[in-house]
């Protein structure tokens, strides 16, 4: 309670709305941007039958996304929003840039700013580097090496 020039104004009761309103509100919007990232992990990561493997050397990182049916090997670097990183390449469905974000150590997340997917570490493959993986580590400039499955 408060008297403010001889009116009593309970000040609990005027500002619960307000308040409650304000929180609902930010944990809306907090909710729907990711966290600080951690650095890319170097693994794989499946979703469904597909895979992705994050390998690095040095500065130099590395993304090779698979399925049953082809493989994408990408150089990585950083985008222009922190935490975030940018695959240097663009697939034939999409004309946006792919990026990658790691809230988690057993979380990725892939795909467009506005279509990121949930990719989780699987830690049954071994950590092999395919000739694509080191040659692209191996290179000192923007990579890019696509190859189609004969099945």
């Amino acid at each position: 309670m408060m008297n403010l020039l001889g009116k009593t104004i309970d000040l609990k009761i005027s500002f619960v709305p307000v308040w409650g309103t304000l929180c609902s509100t930010l944990t809306i919007l907090c909710s729907a941007v990711p966290v600080i990232a951690l650095p890319l992990q170097e693994g794989m990561y499946r979703i469904g039958s597909r895979y992705i493997q994050i390998a690095a050397s040095g500065d130099r990182v590395c993304y090779q996304g698979f399925s049953a049916t082809a493989s994408t090997t990408a150089s990585i670097s950083p985008h222009t929003l922190p935490d975030f990183f940018v695959v240097n390449f663009k697939t034939a469905d999409t004309k946006e840039t792919l990026v990658l974000h790691q809230p988690t150590l057993g979380n990725l997340l892939y795909g467009t700013l506005h279509n990121l997917n949930s990719w989780e570490v699987d830690n049954k493959f071994s950590e092999s580097k395919s000739d694509s993986m080191q040659r692209c580590l191996k290179s000192q400039t923007a990579f890019l090496e696509e190859s189609k499955s004969s099945r």
